[in-house]
C-alpha cells in the first residue's frame, strides 16, 4: 500500500503507523525483520543490514521499526493491517520456529493474528514458554480457551529441543499434555536431521530444477529435483572465510545437480556459475501452506512424501566440495 506520511517535527515512523492501523509482528521490538516498507529517502540503518540483502537495500526496502521521519515521507507500506478481534469458529495456532524467534499466529479457517517473540537459548524451556505465553495471550483477546490444533514447524534443532528427546522425526499428531501445549493436539510436519519442517514448507510448491537459499542463522540449500537434496552451512557473509564457503557451495550445487532455476538473494546468484534463471526471494511461502496442511489431510499427506525424498548433503566429507573451497 503507498502512503504519503506528513509531519512538521520528528516523529517515530513505528507509531505513526500503528496509528494509521497497521501491525507489527513482534510490536515494533526490532527481532523479527518482517515490517518492510519501500522508501529509498530513509537511511540505511544496521537493523536493515542486519536483516535485508543488498539488493533490497538498493531497491529501497527498510525496516520501519527503527526510523524516524520529520518531512514528508512516500512510501509502500508491506505491513497487514491490524485485524478487528472477533469470535473463533475453530481456532488454531501455526508456530514457525526460528533461530532466536517463533513467530505465532492464530488462525480460524485463516490468519486471524500473528506476533513475533525473541527466546533466549534454543532450550525446551524457553521454546515452550514463549509459545505458551504468547498462545495464552491471543486467547484471551480473541475469548477462547485453547486452541484446537497447534502445528509447530521450524529447524531441525529448534524441534528437536521442543520435543525435548521425543521421537518426531517422521512428524504426525500427538497429544498437547505431551508438550505442555494450549492445545487439544500439536501437529509436526515431518522432520530430520540436517532438515527442517519449516524449509520443507518453503520448498514444497517450488518446481523442480529449483535451488532455493534460505537464511535464518545457518545458511541453508535446498534442490528439488527427483530427490531433495539439503546441505547447511554457517552463515557468515561479512567474513571473508565465509563468502568462500557459500560461493563454493553454489558451485557445487552447480556442478551435481545443474538447477534450472535459482531463488534467493542477488549477491548469492552473482556468485553462482549455473547458467539459470534467477528468482529473487520473496515473501515467504511456509505460512501459506502451513495454513492448508491444517485444513487438508491430502497437504499433509503430500508434506510426507517429499520428506521421505529429502537426502542431507555433508559438504565437509565431500571431496569435490572441498576442491572448490580450496580453488576460491
Amino acid at each position: 500500500m503507498k502512503l504519503i506520511l506528513k509531519t512538521q517535527q520528528p516523529e517515530s515512523l513505528r507509531d505513526r503507523l500503528i496509528a494509521e492501523g497497521f501491525r507489527f509482528p513482534c510490536g515494533g521490538k526490532g527481532v523479527c525483520g518482517r515490517c518492510r516498507i519501500v522508501a529509498p529517502a530513509l537511511p540505511v540503518t544496521a537493523l536493515d543490514r542486519r536483516f535485508l540483502t543488498d539488493d533490497e537495500m538498493t531497491r529501497g526496502v527498510r525496516l520501519a521499526c527503527d526510523k524516524t521521519f520529520d518531512k514528508e515521507l512516500h512510501l509502500e507500506c508491506m505491513l497487514d493491517r491490524a485485524t478487528p478481534e472477533r469470535k473463533l469458529d475453530d481456532p488454531e495456532v501455526i508456530v514457525f520456529l526460528g533461530s532466536r524467534t517463533a513467530e505465532i499466529s492464530l488462525t480460524d479457517g485463516d490468519i486471524v493474528d500473528s506476533v513475533v517473540v525473541e527466546y533466549g537459548d534454543c532450550t525446551t524451556r524457553e521454546i515452550r514458554a514463549a509459545i505458551d505465553k504468547e498462545a495464552i495471550e491471543m486467547f484471551e483477546r480473541y475469548h477462547c480457551a485453547k486452541a484446537n490444533v497447534m502445528m509447530v514447524a521450524g529447524g531441525w534443532r529448534e524441534i528437536e529441543a521442543f520435543a525435548a528427546g521425543s521421537d518426531v522425526e517422521g512428524g504426525g499428531r500427538y497429544e498437547a499434555a505431551r508438550f505442555s501445549m494450549p492445545a487439544e493436539e500439536v501437529y509436526l510436519p515431518p522432520v530430520k536431521g540436517g532438515a527442517g519442517s519449516g524449509d520443507l514448507l518453503e520448498i514444497a510448491d517450488r518446481e523442480d530444477g529449483t535451488l532455493t537459499v534460505i537464511a535464518d542463522g545457518t545458511l541453508r540449500f535446498w534442490y528439488r529435483g527427483d530427490s531433495i537434496l539439503t546441505a547447511e552451512i554457517p552463515f557468515k557473509p561479512d567474513d571473508p572465510y565465509g563468502a568462500r564457503v557459500i560461493k563454493a557451495t553454489l558451485r557445487y550445487f552447480a556442478e551435481e545437480v545443474i538447477p534450472t532455476t535459482f531463488i534467493g538473494s542477488e549477491n548469492d546468484y552473482v556468485r553462482f556459475t549455473g547458467a539459470v534463471g534467477f528468482v529473487p526471494k520473496g515473501a515467504s511461502l511456509a505460512r501459506d501452506k502451513a495454513l492448508a496442511a491444517m485444513q487438508s489431510n491430502r497437504v499433509k499427506t503430500a508434506l510426507d512424501r517429499l520428506y521421505r525424498r529429502v537426502e542431507t548433503v555433508d559438504l565437509v566429507n565431500e571431496d569435490r566440495w572441498q576442491q572448490l573451497l580450496a580453488s576460491g
